[in-house]
């Protein structure tokens, strides 16, 4: 299971978001980050990421499993927790 994250380089939600997973003792380092912008817009739609920041859980064959979007702190708790 992966975790992705869809985030805007200007949108201050999706900076604070890696300081909480950091708090929760969540390495930043195991999701990937996508930056919704010209070159991932795209993809971004294809998921239907509609605001930022949005997590998804991936399982191992690439289907979108779950998903949370802004600071939601229980859902992003629940999201990590599903990970493993």
């Amino acid at each position: 299971m992966k975790i992705v994250k869809f985030v805007q380089p200007s949108c201050v939600q999706c900076r604070v978001v890696d300081g909480f997973l950091s708090h929760l003792g969540y390495k930043v380092d195991e999701t990937i980050d996508i930056a919704v912008d010209d070159k991932a817009y795209e993809l971004a739609m294809t998921h239907g990421i509609k605001s930022t920041p949005t997590l998804m859980l991936f399982d191992d064959e690439g289907n979108a499993v779950d998903r949370v979007s802004g600071m939601n702190h229980d859902g992003i708790k629940a999201l990590f927790e599903k990970r493993v």
